[in-house]
């Protein structure tokens, strides 16, 4: 918040989201089983807990960046350091000289990446962070297109209505969240037995792929096939919103299928953040989900 005031845009940033002072948890007969109640954080820090739309806090940042400075559909290829200077090499062959080069590009940054590369042939890199990415838990989340907050009252609720379900002896737990765009966000979080990462997760996919002659290519975990599956296995999950909205199912049905995805929740925290005129930010550095 004191950067989005430094900025010059905390207001319109407040005029966009949606302030949170609860989040209710109940079980999946809807009996509350406790309220965590947020209403504090102003008293302890000078600000209000928000939810916003990522998409709305992304436009409201860009509108921050002069356009011709936003270039989209470049993928970082190779990184090179000088002293004076560093050089990026996209995959279109571009290049791009500057002062420092900032990663915030993600838990499997392309920066880090070759950062890292570099690092581990001049034998400068930690073990640790050439280890991938353990998660405990995937997590499928969407948002729901426009609705009419006549037909979903709690739409009109000044509050974000942060509504969360611990399902009943199954590994799953669900929320809802309203926003000032009149749309419903929403997640479901499978926690996992044991530690996984991407990389096992894929092997043991192309070897299912490859056992039932579908092909190396096709990957059960992740992209939008994993998605509609993970849709299909919790759509009879309960959602205390009533007037219509019963299910996940219900909620899944008013959602944009381009606005729904699956992800792994990693929990890892690199010792390698820096390198000469190449930092790393955000994501890639300390992560924790990424709704």
């Amino acid at each position: 918040m004191p950067l989005l005031v430094q900025l010059g845009i905390y207001d319109d940033f407040v005029a966009i989201a949606k302030p949170s002072t609860h989040l209710t948890v109940n079980n999946e007969g809807q009996e509350t089983l406790f309220i965590n109640d947020f209403s504090l954080w102003r008293e302890y820090t000078g600000y209000s807990d928000y939810v916003v739309s990522r998409a709305a806090l992304y436009d409201l940042l860009a509108t921050q960046i002069p356009p011709e400075k936003l270039l989209f559909g470049r993928r970082v290829k190779t990184i090179d350091q000088t002293l004076e200077k560093v050089i990026v090499k996209t995959e279109d062959g571009a290049t791009f000289e500057s002062d420092i080069l900032v990663g915030a590009d993600g838990a499997y940054s392309a920066v880090r990446q070759r950062l890292y590369e570099a690092l581990s042939k001049e034998g400068k890199l930690p073990r640790g962070d050439e280890e991938e990415l353990p998660f405990s838990y995937t997590c499928l989340f969407g948002q729901t297109r426009v609705l009419d907050p006549e037909a979903v009252p709690i739409l009109k609720e000044p509050l974000c209505q942060f509504l969360t379900t611990l399902g009943d002896n199954k590994p799953y737990t669900w929320a809802t969240l309203t926003t000032r765009q009149n749309t419903i966000s929403w997640l479901v979080v499978h926690h996992l037995q044991n530690v996984a990462t991407k990389g096992t997760i894929q092997s043991q996919s192309q070897s299912q792929s490859q056992n039932q002659n579908l092909g190396s290519q096709e990957n059960f975990e992740w992209g939008p096939h994993a998605a509609k599956a993970m849709c299909d296995q919790t759509r009879e999950f309960p959602i205390p919103i009533e007037h219509g909205l019963t299910t996940l199912g219900d909620i899944i049905d008013l959602t944009p299928p381009d606005l729904i995805s699956k992800v792994a929740l990693e929990e890892k925290v690199f010792e390698t953040w820096y390198s000469g005129r190449v930092v790393l930010m955000g994501d890639g550095e300390l992560m924790r989900s990424e709704w």
